[in-house]
């Protein structure tokens, strides 16, 4: 390490240390500072607030700045200074205050305008003195002050505030009991525990809410401390109260609360019930609650259940994902309620394991049935390092619907043994099995797979089959590209004219100069069918080097539907290019071969989608043209919008379009090109 390293990582940490620790103001600043702020209120701040607020940033590191601040702004607390000064000095005694402080800021509590932000900083503070002052000025105080240190001993838990918040469940303000309530809820000792109990049977509907819910909370301290009991005895006072929610959660808690021995009762009493709320509670305490022990208590309550509980509860281990749940869910795949099946089968999926393959493998390949839908997903889904060997060994000996499903699986689990299993599959005596091996090289094979499948393809004579392996071949090209050419081009020579056709369709995903020459080739064969198939390739392929192909084709040849194909395909495909000057010259190319209307409208359209002043020009000269005056009007201002305006040749364009056209939109709007501002 240099010299210069060392002392650039030194000097790193300096100014890092310096700003989390800033240097401590002068004493002195500091208590000119607050005398200021002492003859301040609200809206005349002074700027030396500045100074106190880095005193309180220093005072969370540096203890005489802490200590000397705090005896400020207690000093003025305890002066004549307004409310505003004693407000801002109260929220930052919040910050930096400790036990010393409690003394200056108690008083204040009385006080109705500080009282909020008095508590505020005591409730922050927190210390026995802090709790202590706000007991005592509870009794002091009335309405909202009081409901507001009543909620502060409640964040506190303030157990010694027990008593005093008790006696103020009878006061006649019902804000007071409400915050009293939910302080003793929060608190949570044994007296506040009775003393909610017999309130919630006699409170007034207004409260009843309230006081439900801090009964709520004190079972919930009950139940976190293990004491089990006390909170099963609140839960089960509370399953029987007006609100819903309130008995959804007690109701929760009951369950959570319940013996060991009882808690699949009372889940499955919910999982069976008609309440959604009470089917929910149970499907997410059965969801997350931990370990594999859980898992089996609950996998068991499915035989217990009918076919809409089943279904819940399935669902609940599904999101489990333990395997311990497989044997009770295995049970159920030979039930006799459909929908139940199908969901097991799902959840199959989540837990089961390499045994469970050649099962679900004979669901998905069963006919008319949901579940093999879902059969077919779940080998999918089902994890585990041995599954692919599983499914690849299952195919040999299972009926040809199965072997179509294992053949799938192994595909849309992107598994090494698919592409193995397909290629075998191709050769097999029953046309489905064929056909899903087909699917699975299209999804997977790579160009060495080319020969072989392109072999085969020429040999198939039914259609759909022929399609299946079509789109391997053209999945394979796609992943091979000119590696798979060579291939393909061997087979066209022994095949009929639908193979032929198939080919093609390859190459023009393998792409390349090879492959644009072979269909090239084709296209200017003997066989016209065959040709305009060819022609219909080439307006396909994947970049422009086919657009000059498709002109010499237009020129050459005698077919009249092949010229039109090649000229309209040439003309699109001019217009895709990048170098516009290139696509131009293309274009005027394909306008000397144009002979029907048909093809000079697309022409004018593909020039009016460029930005270039010489495919204005192009379009001019068919304005005054009848038959097409509309569209090249329409292209030409499409271009004129696009051209600096500058250009005389766009002010030619649009006087044209107005003196030819004969719609009014496209007149307007040359129009008002025409009146546009020249741009600098």
């Amino acid at each position: 390490m240099t010299q210069r390293t060392v002392l650039t990582i030194l000097a790193g940490v300096i100014l890092a240390t310096s700003a989390v620790c800033p240097a401590a103001p002068d004493a002195a600043a500091v208590s000119a500072a607050v005398k200021e702020l002492a003859k301040a209120d609200w809206g005349s701040m002074p700027a030396s607030l500045s100074v106190i607020e880095e005193a309180v940033v220093a005072a969370h590191s540096d203890q005489a700045t802490k200590t000397l601040l705090q005896k400020e702004l207690t000093a003025l607390l305890a002066s004549d200074a307004k409310h505003g000064a004693k407000s801002y000095a109260l929220r930052k005694l919040s910050m930096i205050g400790t036990c010393q402080a409690v003394g200056a800021i108690a008083p204040l509590l009385a006080d109705e305008t500080l009282s909020h932000m008095a508590r505020y900083a005591l409730q922050r503070i927190g210390c026995p003195m802090s709790r202590k002052a706000m007991r005592m000025a509870v009794g002091k105080v009335s309405g909202r002050q009081k409901a507001g240190l009543i909620n502060s001993l409640g964040v506190l838990r303030d157990a010694e505030s027990t008593a005093v918040l008790v006696g103020l469940l009878k006061d006649s303000d019902a804000q007071v009991v409400s915050s009293a309530a939910t302080a003793l809820g929060r608190i949570g000792t044994p007296e506040a525990a009775a003393a909610l109990g017999e309130l919630h049977k006699r409170a007034p509907k207004a409260l009843a809410t309230a006081v439900a819910n801090a009964y709520l909370d004190v079972a919930e301290n009950l139940l976190n401390a293990g004491k089990t009991a006390q909170a099963a005895a609140i839960y089960t006072q509370l399953e029987n109260d007006k609100s819903r929610a309130v008995r959804a959660a007690a109701a929760r808690g009951a369950m959570l609360a319940a013996d060991p021995a009882e808690i699949l009762a009372r889940l499955l009493k919910a999982l069976a019930g008609q309440e959604a709320a009470m089917r929910g509670i149970a499907v997410d305490i059965i969801s997350n609650a931990p370990g594999t022990e859980a898992t089996k208590v609950f996998a068991t309550g499915l035989g217990k259940l009918g076919p809409g509980g089943q279904i819940t509860l399935l669902r609940a281990l599904a999101a489990r994902k333990d395997p311990a749940a497989r044997p009770e869910v295995v049970k159920l795949l030979g039930g006799a309620n459909q929908d139940v099946r199908v969901v097991a089968v799902e959840t199959l999926g989540v837990v089961g394991c390499a045994a469970d393959v050649k099962p679900l493998a004979a669901i998905a390949g069963a006919k008319d049935d949901k579940a093999a839908g879902a059969a077919r997903a779940s080998l999918t889904r089902l994890s585990g390092k041995d599954i692919d060997a599983a499914v690849a060994g299952a195919i040999d000996g299972s009926a040809p619907a199965v072997q179509a499903a294992l053949i799938g699986a192994l595909a849309a689990r992107q598994a090494k043994q698919a592409v193995p299993c397909a290629m075998k599959g191709t050769s097999a005596s029953d046309a489905t099995v064929r056909i899903a091996a087909y699917d699975a090289l299209a999804q997977m094979a790579g160009a060495e797979c080319t020969a072989a499948v392109a072999r085969k393809l020429v040999a198939i004579k039914d259609a759909r089959e022929r399609d299946a392996a079509s789109k391997a071949l053209c999945g394979i090209c796609t992943r091979g590209r000119e590696h798979a050419t060579d291939a393909v081009m061997a087979a066209m020579g022994s095949a009929d004219a639908p193979a032929k056709k198939a080919l093609l369709r390859a190459l023009l995903h393998a792409g390349g100069d090879k492959a644009l020459a072979c269909v090239k080739g084709v296209a200017a064969g003997r066989d016209a069918d065959l040709a305009k198939e060819a022609v219909r390739t080439l307006t396909q392929w994947r970049d422009y080097t086919a657009a000059p192909v498709l002109m010499d084709l237009s020129k050459a040849s005698s077919d009249k539907t092949i010229k039109i194909l090649a000229l309209r395909g040439a003309i699109t495909m001019s217009g895709r290019l990048k170098d516009q000057n290139r696509a131009i010259g293309l274009l005027k190319d394909a306008e000397k071969l144009i002979a029907r209307t048909d093809e000079t409208k697309l022409l004018l359209g593909t020039l009016g989608n460029m930005r270039h002043v010489k495919a204005l020009a192009m379009v001019v000269p068919y304005i005054e043209k009848d038959d097409v005056t509309g569209e090249a009007s329409a292209a030409a201002v499409k271009l004129a919008k696009s051209i600096d305006q500058r250009k005389k040749e766009v002010k030619d364009a649009m006087t044209k379009v107005v003196s030819f056209c004969k719609d009014k939109r496209l007149v307007g709007q040359a129009k008002g090109i025409l009146k546009r501002p020249r741009r600098r």
